[in-house]
């Protein structure tokens, strides 16, 4: 069995039993649920942890606040860890007391915000303690005043703190926006990167960390329109959210940086943190007070950058499979969706370039238009796809709002097969009109419009959005060239000759009759 400690500790053995169990569990996560220990034993170690947390020497501290780390993976057991006395003892050792010493990193403050991290996480009535004991207001004021002089361990904790502290705590959120504190102000100096200086970039993990924040502080916080009053002026995110354009002011500092990090992350990854996280964080601004912000002087580099990741994350996917990542990519891709629906919603130039990029007037239908590798029909096999039910709906939504959130487009683009679950959700369903007018009536010759062009296909099939298979010679004959008739009309006499060889049958050539 491994090793646990059910019986008293002496003092003089403290440090050594403490390595020693260190050096078995580094990384376990249950000792309860694996036998390891009984709720009894466990609760008797954690206290004896914590009265060397109070009294014991750096080294006996470090290690006691590691092994609080490690037993805390399991709530089971760690009531005492929990409690207020026991918060109280962690956010001294982190020097985020209110009466405490100026803040330097040590090991044990390190460990100590370490083990709180894990506490808050582990047991969410822990951050109301935290705010109570003044340990929200304490970590905003550190990182205003230090901020990128704090070293990079200190940075991710506190922002991971400010993360786990800021879920579903409007009283939180609400300190931590106050003009005093002004939090999203701190986040925009971490962030912010000169051009033209060699100061390095926030690492990816620390970004991870910020963003979460800012999606938090802005969702969490948020007027909705229950709340509005007669004076308030509300806006549509690209969430197509409306929010109190008051509050979203309060984050407008923000959006150009977040902007810059996306325009200028590698191109070639895939959509995972930090870049993921900042996509989130697009979902609660509007754009049409900030539109300037949005476009800039880089145009559409934005629509075209985000389109491109859109390209990468599905190209690889199959629409078809039920695997683990198809799981994944419908919790990852959804957002990055739902936020170019967004933009282009409120941004008819963006709109267009979208059209440009996803929907091309020139897409080929000689085959199924879900059949294929480019991000076209890649959207369009998203559109049926059962196994990522919020990939297909944003990507149905998505599309529907690039044909101008008109039915009929939809289907002449798409056709009728692909968009009729989406349509039937949203009462928009009705009968496919016949073939010849591109797959939505109106005449032989009605075009298929897409960003305004007409285009005219007289023989795509309502359903499939193809071209129709017409009987052979149909209308091969009227389409060919002259060199081309000639080539067809000498295999056919080819074939005649052979069939006179046979003698089965006697072919005649026109005009070349005995």
């Amino acid at each position: 069995m491994a090793f646990f400690p059910h019986d008293e500790i002496p003092p003089q053995s403290l440090s050594t039993t403490l390595a020693t169990f260190l050096s078995h569990h580094e990384s376990t996560t249950s000792f309860i649920g694996a036998g390891t220990a009984t709720r009894e034993t466990k609760a008797a170690f954690v206290r004896t942890l914590l009265a060397a947390v109070e009294s014991g020497g750096d080294q006996v501290v470090v290690k006691a606040l590691t092994c609080l780390r490690i037993l805390s993976r399991e709530p089971n057991g760690c009531q005492d860890l929990f409690l207020r006395q026991g918060i109280c003892a962690l956010l001294k050792q982190a020097h985020l007391t209110a009466s405490g010493s100026a803040y330097t990193e040590t090991p044990v403050v390190v460990e100590a915000l370490k083990c709180l991290c894990n506490v808050l996480l582990q047991h969410p009535p822990a951050r109301g303690t935290v705010r109570e004991s003044g340990g929200v207001g304490v970590i905003a004021r550190i990182l205003k005043e230090q901020n990128t002089a704090l070293p990079p361990d200190s940075q991710f904790l506190f922002l991971r703190l400010l993360f786990l502290l800021t879920v579903d705590d409007q009283t939180t959120v609400a300190e931590l926006v106050d003009p005093a504190v002004d939090l999203p102000a701190t986040l925009v100096t971490l962030m912010h990167r000169p051009s033209g200086t060699d100061i390095k970039a926030p690492p990816a993990a620390l970004l991870s960390e910020i963003m979460k924040t800012i999606y938090n502080l802005m969702s969490v916080g948020q007027t909705t329109v229950p709340q509005r009053n007669s004076g308030t002026q509300m806006v549509v995110t690209l969430a197509n959210t409306e929010v109190d354009m008051e509050w979203v002011a309060k984050f407008q500092n923000l959006l150009p940086e977040i902007i810059n990090l996306l325009l200028s992350c590698d191109a070639t990854l895939p959509l995972s943190p930090p870049l993921s996280h900042t996509i989130h964080t697009l979902l609660n601004f509007p754009l049409t007070p900030y539109r300037s912000v949005f476009t800039d002087a880089r145009g559409s580099e934005l629509v075209q950058r985000l389109c491109a990741i859109l390209g990468r994350t599905l190209g690889s996917e199959n629409p078809r499979s039920a695997s683990p990542t198809t799981t994944n990519l419908d919790e990852v891709v959804p957002p990055l969706i739902i936020v170019l629906s967004g933009i282009a919603r409120q941004d008819l130039a963006a709109r267009e370039e979208m059209r440009r990029i996803l929907l091309p007037d020139d897409i080929d239908r000689s085959k199924p238009l879900d059949q294929g590798t480019s991000i076209t029909s890649q959207l369009i096999a998203f559109m049926t796809a059962l196994a990522v039910p919020n990939v297909r709906e944003s990507v149905c939504d998505l599309i529907f709002v690039l044909s101008d959130e008109n039915a009929e487009k939809l289907v002449k683009y798409t056709g009728y097969g692909h968009a009729a679950g989406f349509l039937y959700a949203k009462g928009l369903l009705s009968a496919p009109t016949g073939s010849g007018g591109g797959g939505g009536g109106g005449g032989d010759h009605a075009p298929i419009v897409v960003g305004g062009r007409p285009h005219y296909a007289t023989n795509v099939d309502p359903i499939t959005g193809e071209y129709e298979k017409h009987a052979a010679g149909e209308n091969d004959w009227d389409g060919m060239t002259e060199a081309e008739k000639e080539e067809e009309a000498e295999k056919l006499m080819v074939l005649f000759q052979r069939l006179n060889k046979t003698g089965v049958i006697k072919a005649v050539v026109p005009g070349m009759q005995e």
